[in-house]
This record gives structure tokens, C-alpha cells and sequence, in this order.
């Protein structure tokens, strides 16, 4: 007899993973945007509370910031990017890698550390 595990099924994950992608296919702006934002704001938390010390607060601001950014800045704006390079930018993907590194990471950047703080203000 083999011992039950309580992992998840495989089947559940498939399941899950098929919805999604169904969503992105349906509203690929909205779950992209939504996906981003959770992201930026599950990863802000997580990074506040490695190695916290006991008295430190968690900042509701920031994690709020960064799901903002993501879900208002960061999904849309990469999608399109994203899209604009597929239809119109080079078909040598070492070119698009280019492109993306040194023409549109730096002005991300630029917007990240520019509306992050702004946005810690809500």
C-alpha cells in the first residue's frame, strides 16, 4: 500500500494553470496587471519580514505601493512594450534583448524609483 500525500494534485495545478491561461488570452491586460500587482506587493511583504528584527512594523504603505505600481504602471506598460517589440521591433532576438536591456529597462527604472516613493504617500 502507498502512503497518501498531501501535496496538490497534479491535476488541480494543471486545472489552475489552464484558467489562467485562458484568462490571459480572454483579458490579457486586466490578469496581467492583476498578476503584477500581486506579485509586487506578496514580494515587498516577503522582503520586509526576512530578517526582521521583533519590534520592526510591517509597512502597509509600501506593500500597497508596490501592488499599485504593479497592477496601475508595471502590467500594462510591459505588456504593451512586450507587444510593440513582437510586432515591430527586430526579428534577431539578440536585438530585442538589446532593446528591452538598454532602451526600455532604464526608463522602468527610472519610472520605478521615481512612482514608488509617490505612491507610498495613499
Amino acid at each position: 500500500m502507498m502512503a497518501q500525500s498531501n501535496s496538490i494534485p497534479l491535476d488541480l495545478i494543471l486545472k489552475l494553470v489552464r484558467g489562467y491561461v485562458e484568462l490571459l488570452e480572454r483579458r490579457p491586460i486586466l490578469v496581467k496587471s492583476v498578476t503584477s500587482g500581486l506579485i509586487g506587493a506578496v514580494g515587498n511583504f516577503v522582503a520586509q519580514n526576512t530578517g526582521k528584527g521583533k519590534n520592526e512594523q510591517v509597512k502597509e504603505r509600501s506593500i500597497f505601493a508596490f501592488a499599485l505600481f504593479g497592477f496601475g504602471v508595471s502590467g500594462p506598460l510591459v505588456h504593451f512594450f512586450l507587444n510593440w517589440l513582437a510586432k515591430h521591433g527586430p526579428s534577431n532576438p539578440i536585438l530585442k534583448v538589446i532593446l528591452d536591456r538598454f532602451g526600455f529597462a532604464p526608463i522602468y527604472l527610472l519610472l520605478i524609483l521615481y512612482l514608488l516613493p509617490r505612491l507610498e504617500i495613499f
